[in-house]
């Protein structure tokens, strides 16, 4: 079949989901754009990925990866394909989204109203609740190297057509080819994670608009709701580090990664000195020491997965005689709408604590809801609430920080990732006050040894050398001729 100027390539890549994958190729047929080709490419998929698509799609394009080369891996796969036909403009889709009516024809209309724009991403909402906004775009703060999302949790409103970004989640973005051969693929070395981070700043960097296009609607799990793996904790640790590296320069560069890493070490000694040895804290310890030795790409470890202390007690045993409950939501919303159903089974009322950027994912919940930002004023906020309302407890999970207003209840009961009760400890407010500050001093020493040793490893290390090596080949690299696979 002849490859048109103007068509455009969708690319999906797709690992062991079969079915969100049928869903997403069917939802493609109403996104209000009729000059497209698709092409899948499978990362070594285990179920039966291949054969529903081979049968139910005979007409997309297939390409199979002989290992699982994570999202960046995948992604190039089908940027290679399509940099060697004469496509102008790929849309990149993660096979866990779903495209609502017009979505492709959306982007297409922004992408061409301006020849400097390199990426447009689609406003993400979140699947069960479509008028919830997940994200459109982000930004990343300059100061910390941290992503701030736009209008994360939202309610979805009439907002500006277009809104520029540093970035946009490659779950769903078109992207336009002749920006790609000047920008270079996604980095593989990134594997999961930080990768369209990463991308977006070299798009922009290299003087192309990166935007979002607000009437471009995409469902995507959200990324607030993610539970947080040992995969995911150690790819976004190390992979912040090595997104660092590559994006800044100079002193600037210095202060992030030393200011990152005395961060890790600070959290990682509060939870041990809080909670005892915890696998959270190993997993991070292992992403920093990856990071400096360049051991990068799909990591070799093995984790436990967080394993989880057994029960000791029934939940409604552990609550028995309370009357009010202060619940965290540091966890999915479906295990908090379960935990709220059992308590108020038992006659208990029941107070919801956590961010504010949350606060909408938990509309549904018709009693007091302590939503506060990471602030003195916040948890005063929330002490204040715990007194009012006589609170008899607060329940938290297995690993959460513990901060002290959480902890002027009558007990704090943990969880572990089955939602059962594995410890209770009653609070003493002198003791918790006294042990509050002995952490945080503690805390703060490990931060400060941390970004002192990160400073003295900057001389030791040659991982900023290498770092800069593999930016300046991304650079040099030629795609203008890039026709190794082509299509037929």
């Amino acid at each position: 079949m002849r490859c048109d100027p103007d068509d455009i390539a969708i690319v999906i890549v797709n690992w062991n989901r079969r079915d969100d994958l049928l869903v997403l190729l069917d939802s493609l047929y109403d996104a209000g754009y009729s000059n497209y080709d698709i092409i899948v490419i499978d990362n070594a998929s285990t179920d039966d990925s291949v054969t529903a698509l081979r049968e139910k799609y005979p007409g997309v394009k297939l390409i199979q990866n002989a290992e699982n080369l994570g999202g960046t891996g995948g992604f190039n796969t089908g940027l290679r394909y399509v940099l060697g036909c004469d496509y102008s403009f790929v849309w990149l889709l993660d096979n866990d989204a779903v495209a609502l009516p017009e979505a492709l024809e959306a982007l297409v209309d922004v992408m061409t109203s301006d020849s400097s724009i390199g990426l447009v991403g689609s406003k993400l909402l979140h699947p069960a609740d479509t008028t919830l906004i997940n994200e459109i775009g982000a930004d990343i703060n300059p100061f910390t190297a941290r992503p701030k999302p736009k209008h994360m949790n939202e309610r979805d409103r009439q907002l500006p057509s277009v809104l520029d970004v540093d970035y946009v989640a490659v779950c769903s973005v078109l992207v336009r080819l002749s920006a790609v051969k000047r920008v270079g693929l996604m980095d593989e070395a990134y594997f999961l994670m930080w990768d369209d981070m990463e991308w977006g700043m070299r798009f922009g960097n290299a003087g192309y608009r990166v935007v979002a296009a607000t009437k471009s609607c995409v469902t995507h799990p959200g990324f607030s709701e993610r539970l947080p793996t040992s995969n995911f904790i150690y790819y976004a640790t190390r992979n912040h580090f090595y997104f660092i590296a590559k994006t800044y320069t100079g002193l600037h560069r210095y202060f992030l990664i030393a200011l990152l890493a005395g961060t890790v070490a600070y959290h990682n000694r509060r939870e041990q000195w809080m909670i005892g040895e915890t696998s959270t804290s190993k997993i991070r310890d292992a992403a920093e020491k990856d990071f400096w030795e360049l051991a990068m790409r799909r990591t070799s470890r093995i984790f436990d997965d967080k394993k989880q202390p057994r029960r000791v007690m029934l939940l409604e045993t552990a609550v028995e005689g309370a009357t009010c409950v202060a619940l965290s939501t540091s966890t999915s919303e479906p295990v908090v709408r379960s935990l709220v159903s059992r308590l108020k089974a038992n006659g208990i009322k029941v107070m919801l604590f956590g961010r504010k950027r949350r606060q909408e994912v938990f509309s549904w919940f018709d009693g007091l809801g302590v939503w506060r930002r990471p602030s003195t004023f916040g948890y005063l906020q929330f002490l204040w609430q715990m007194w009012h309302h006589r609170c008899d407890a607060t329940i938290v999970y297995y690993e959460e920080m513990v901060r002290l207003p959480m902890q002027f209840g009558h007990s704090v009961i943990r969880l572990n990732c089955n939602m059962e009760v594995v410890s209770v400890t009653h609070a003493k407010p002198i003791a918790s006050i006294v042990s509050e500050l002995a952490l945080l001093w503690a805390a703060v020493l490990a931060f400060s040894i941390a970004f002192c040793r990160t400073l003295v490893l900057f001389g030791t290390k040659d991982t900023l050398r290498k770092v800069e090596q593999v930016v300046v080949m991304q650079k040099s690299t030629d795609y203008s001729e890039v026709g190794a696979i082509k299509k037929k």
